[in-house]
C-alpha cells in the first residue's frame, strides 16, 4: 500500500500496470510457467495470470487503487483450478475486496481518461491495452517508479540478504 500510494502522490494521470499472461514457448498451447511482471508484484498486485492494478493519482494505496481480475468459469476452473475467493485475493493484494473489479468493468473505471500503462512484453496484455485505448507509459510515468525502485526498504533488503546468502551456500 505504501508503494501504491507513493505513486499515485507522484502520478497525474492514471497508470494501469498489468501481470501479464503465460508465455508460449514454440506452439500456442504449450505455456511457459507463469510470472507476473516486475512492476506489477512491486506494487503488490497478487502473481496471478490477466490480473491488473488500477492506480489513480492521490490515491493513499488502498482508496484509489483497483486490482482488476479475471472472471473465471466453470470449464476454467475444471482446467486450471479454483481460483482464489475474492476476499483472499483482495487481502493478497492490499485492497477491500469491493476494490476488484472484472476486466469488461476497467473501461468504465477509466471514464474517458488517458491513462498510461505498464506490460510485460505479452501480445494479449498489450492488445488488451490497445483495447481500452491505454497509451505506453511515457518518462514522466516511469521516473516515479525508478525513483522508488532506487532506495531499497527493509522488506526487500531482507530479500536481497536471503538471496545472497543461499547464493553464497550455493557456490
Amino acid at each position: 500500500r505504501r508503494r501504491r500510494a507513493a505513486l499515485a502522490s507522484r502520478s497525474n494521470r492514471p497508470i494501469v500496470i498489468f501481470a501479464g499472461e503465460p508465455r508460449a514457448r514454440q506452439y500456442a498451447t504449450n505455456l511457459s510457467p507463469f510470472r507476473a511482471g516486475s512492476t506489477y508484484l512491486y506494487f503488490g498486485g497478487p502473481p496471478m495470470a490477466g490480473c491488473a492494478l488500477l492506480i489513480e493519482p492521490g490515491g493513499d494505496g488502498e482508496k484509489g487503487c483497483t486490482l482488476v481480475r479475471p472472471v473465471v468459469g466453470f470449464d476454467d476452473a475444471v482446467w486450471t483450478g479454483e481460483p482464489p475467493a475474492d476476499d483472499a485475493l483482495a487481502a493478497a493484494a492490499g485492497v477491500k475486496a469491493s476494490a476488484l473489479l472484472a476486466p469488461d468493468r476497467l473501461s468504465a473505471a477509466l471514464a474517458n481518461r488517458t491513462a498510461a500503462y505498464i506490460a510485460p512484453p505479452c501480445p494479449p496484455t498489450i492488445a488488451w491495452a490497445k483495447k481500452l485505448g491505454l497509451v505506453p507509459a511515457e518518462p514522466n510515468d516511469i521516473q516515479p517508479i525508478i525513483d522508488l525502485r532506487l532506495i531499497k526498504d527493509e522488506h526487500e533488503l531482507k530479500a536481497m540478504r536471503f538471496a545472497a546468502k543461499v547464493g553464497v551456500e550455493a557456490h
